[in-house]
């Protein structure tokens, strides 16, 4: 039976992740895609208990780097270690994620960092992006959402020969994770 593909979403804290993520569930739905949503950290019951040390705990400000790091592949490992057969990475500047971090929201420890650190992030992304252009989609997280979820359809479904209203024959279920990184990116 022909694997669906494995779907992944990356950004900084406030770029749409989430948003796109559900928009991507209710269009695979609609298509009669059998998909699966997951998130990183979390995922699983270990997974949910190390996102919820990464981000809420109280006294993980002090975590280093290389803990941090760990906790998340520990993470990862709960939900195996495959490789994206795309990853679409959404890209937007400092001000606008803080703009949409403003909304009612149980704030993490990610959101709390600097300016700073959220241009290296958006840097090393972009990076990333080029270097790994065959697996990765760079898109401009600052437009509007429906415009977002149309590209990220129209890439798919190009890619992967989805119909909309119909899967593959045969298929197994697509995997969709956003993905949060760690602070390892500040040195």
């Amino acid at each position: 039976m022909p694997r669906l593909p494995f779907i992944t979403f990356e950004g900084s804290e406030g770029c749409g992740k989430s948003t796109q993520v559900r928009r991507l569930a209710a269009r695979l739905e609609t298509a009669n895609v059998p998909f699966l949503v997951t998130r990183e950290p979390g995922g699983t019951s270990i997974g949910e208990s190390i996102r919820e040390l990464l981000q809420f705990t109280p006294h993980a400000s002090g975590m280093k780097p290389e803990t941090e790091l760990l906790l998340f592949e520990a993470s990862r490992s709960q939900l195996g270690d495959c490789i994206p057969d795309i990853t679409f990475i959404l890209d937007v500047d400092e001000a606008t994620a803080h703009l949409r971090m403003q909304k009612p929201r149980r704030a993490d420890r990610m959101e709390q960092e600097s300016p700073e650190f959220y241009e290296r992030v958006r840097q090393a992304y972009r990076e990333l992006a080029v270097r790994e252009s065959n697996r990765m989609v760079l898109l401009d997280g600052s437009q509007p959402a429906d415009q977002i979820e149309k590209e990220i359809w129209e890439k798919i479904t190009s890619r992967f020969a989805m119909d909309e209203g119909r899967a593959p024959e045969d298929a197994s279920k697509a995997s969709v994770r956003g993905v949060r990184r760690s602070r390892m990116d500040r040195d």
